[in-house]
C-alpha cells in the first residue's frame, strides 16, 4: 500500500493513563481507580454508600414537613403535610444525594487531571453531569446501571472511552 496502518499500533503507544470511574446509582456509589490494564477500587473519604446513606437524616418522612393539629369539631389529632408531588420529592433527594457525592469525589481527586467516566443510568448519569464540578469529567459516560455489571466490563467500558479521547487529543 502507499499508507502505513498505524492502528494497529497506537494501542502500544498509547500512554498509560490513570482514569476513575464513579459507578453510580440510587442503592450504590463506588469510585474506582484504573488504567489500561486494571480497575480497582478507592476508599473515598465521605462518599454516601447510597441515597439512603446520603440522605439518612429523611427518612422520618419528612418530620419536619409534617405538624399536628385538630380538625374542627372533630377534636381528633390530625397531620397537615406541605410540599409537592412524591415525583417532585425524590428527584429533589436525587439533585442533593448527587452533590453530596459530587463533593465527596471532587475532594478525593483533588489536584487530579485524570478523567473522570461515570456509569449509571441515563437519567443519573445526566444528572451527574448537571452537578459536577470536576474538571475532568468525561463527556460520555456507561449507560446502565452499574449494580449489574462486571467488574471486567465496567473497565473494558471506561477504557474506550477514556482511549478515544486520548486519540482525539493527539
Amino acid at each position: 500500500a502507499d499508507r502505513f496502518a498505524v492502528a494497529p499500533v497506537l494501542h502500544a503507544v498509547l500512554p498509560d493513563a490513570t482514569f476513575h470511574v464513579l459507578t453510580l446509582s440510587r442503592n450504590h456509589t463506588h469510585l474506582f481507580v484504573g488504567d489500561r490494564f486494571t480497575l480497582r477500587s478507592l476508599r473515598v473519604p465521605d462518599l454516601p454508600d447510597s441515597l439512603s446513606d446520603a440522605l439518612w437524616y429523611e427518612s422520618h418522612e419528612n418530620l419536619l414537613n409534617r405538624h399536628g393539629g385538630a380538625h374542627i369539631g372533630s377534636g381528633r389529632p390530625t397531620s397537615t403535610i406541605h410540599g409537592g408531588s412524591a415525583s417532585d420529592e425524590r428527584k429533589d433527594q436525587f439533585d442533593r444525594y448527587v452533590r453530596k457525592v459530587d463533593d465527596a469525589v471532587v475532594a478525593a481527586l483533588s489536584g487530579s487531571k485524570a478523567p473522570l467516566v461515570v456509569a449509571a443510568v441515563d437519567r443519573e448519569l445526566a444528572a451527574y453531569a448537571a452537578a459536577s464540578r470536576y474538571p475532568h469529567l468525561m463527556p460520555d459516560g456507561i449507560v446502565g446501571n452499574p449494580e449489574h455489571t462486571k467488574l471486567t466490563d465496567l473497565h473494558a467500558a471506561a477504557w474506550a472511552l477514556v482511549e478515544k479521547g486520548l486519540l482525539a487529543h493527539d
